[in-house]
């Protein structure tokens, strides 16, 4: 399973290159696949709750 950890470590040097060799949009995925994805406000509700859990995180501990 991805997770908001998972990608910051594959992310977490931007000086290498980085490159996809494919990728599919909406249109190429199967209506199970796009079923399954959660809504897009859903996801920026939850991406913005994990980056304010974040800069608390290094407020208390520093960072």
């Amino acid at each position: 399973m991805i997770d908001k950890a998972f990608v910051d470590f594959v992310i977490r040097d931007y000086t290498k290159p980085m490159g996809v060799a494919t990728y599919k949009t909406s249109k190429d995925m199967s209506a199970e696949l796009i079923e399954a994805l959660p809504d897009i406000d859903d996801l920026k509700k939850l991406l913005d709750t994990e980056e304010i859990e974040e800069e608390c995180l290094l407020e208390i501990y520093g960072g």
